[in-house]
C-alpha cells in the first residue's frame, strides 16, 4: 500500500520490470467477467430519479442522495456504492449550472494525475484524473458544459485502485449513458 503521492519517474533500468506488470496486469484483466463485475451486460437495472434527471444504476449499488435540488423538488446529485467496496459512481445533473462540494479537488488530500480539455458540437468537456495523496482511492471527474456556461452535468468514478477501477469501467460507462435529462 502506498503511503504518499504517486511516484510517475522510472529509470531505464525499471522500464523493463513496468512493463512487465503491465502485461500481467491485462493478462489478468482478460479474467474480468464480460460484465465488469458490475452487471454491465444486459439485464434491467435499476433506475434514480433525480430532481432534473434520471439513471440507471447496476444492481446490488446503494444509492446515497448527495445535493439537494434548491427548489426543494427532488436531488440534483446522487452517489452510488458498490457492494463489494470497489468504488462508487456518480452523477450531477442539476436543471442549471451548478457544482457540488463534495467532489469538490482538495490539494492538500488530493493530486492530479491527468487533466483533458475539449471542446466541440456546443459543448466544453473537461476531465481530471485524481489520485489520493495517501494512495486509498483513485477518481475521475468528467464535467461537460454547453458552450453557453448554463447548463452542465458530472459525472465521477471512484475506485480504491487501478484494479478496480479497470473491473468497474463497463458498468460505469452503462451508467454514463443512461442519463436521462429533463428540461423545464
Amino acid at each position: 500500500m502506498s503511503t504518499g503521492p504517486l511516484n510517475c519517474s522510472v529509470s531505464a533500468v525499471s522500464r523493463s520490470a513496468v512493463l512487465l506488470a503491465l502485461w500481467v496486469l491485462m493478462g489478468c484483466m482478460a479474467a474480468v467477467p464480460p460484465d465488469g463485475g458490475a452487471g454491465a451486460q444486459g439485464g434491467a437495472w435499476p433506475e434514480f430519479a433525480g430532481a432534473w434527471f434520471t439513471v440507471a444504476y447496476p444492481p446490488g449499488f446503494r444509492p446515497e442522495p448527495v445535493l439537494a435540488a434548491p427548489d426543494g423538488s427532488g436531488w440534483d446529485s446522487v452517489r452510488f456504492r458498490a457492494p463489494d467496496g470497489l468504488g462508487a459512481f456518480y452523477v450531477l445533473s442539476p436543471q442549471w449550472r451548478r457544482t457540488d462540494p463534495a467532489i469538490a479537488f482538495d490539494p492538500a488530500t488530493e493530486q492530479v494525475i491527468a487533466k483533458q480539455h475539449r471542446t466541440g458540437q456546443g459543448t466544453v468537456h473537461s476531465e481530471r484524473e485524481i489520485v489520493a495523496r495517501d494512495g486509498s482511492y483513485l477518481r475521475t471527474i468528467e464535467t461537460v458544459e454547453s458552450a453557453d456556461g448554463t447548463v452542465s452535468w458530472t459525472f465521477q468514478l471512484t475506485s480504491r485502485d487501478a484494479m478496480a477501477r479497470e473491473t468497474l469501467l463497463p458498468a460505469y460507462r452503462r451508467f454514463k449513458a443512461s442519463l436521462q435529462q429533463f428540461a423545464d
